[in-house]
């Protein structure tokens, strides 16, 4: 799993909903119920059939919780 500050260290502007996962603690499939079910504040975008989230919101995101 990775920390804020590894994730902040990243030189891409999008993270999976795998690593996302493995931040928050949590297994990728409930990180997509969680998502399914409005819990996240950020939007997910769908590239083709891959998800992709914008690093800094989700940064944003687990610096508030």
């Amino acid at each position: 799993s990775r920390t804020i500050e590894e994730l902040e260290k990243l030189p891409k502007e999008f993270i999976t909903p795998k690593e996302a996962a493995a931040c928050m603690g949590i297994s990728r499939k409930s990180f997509y119920k969680l998502a399914q079910s409005g819990g996240l504040p950020f939007r997910m975008m769908k590239i083709k059939t891959h998800w992709l989230i914008p690093k800094q919101s989700f940064i944003e995101f687990l610096k508030r919780v």
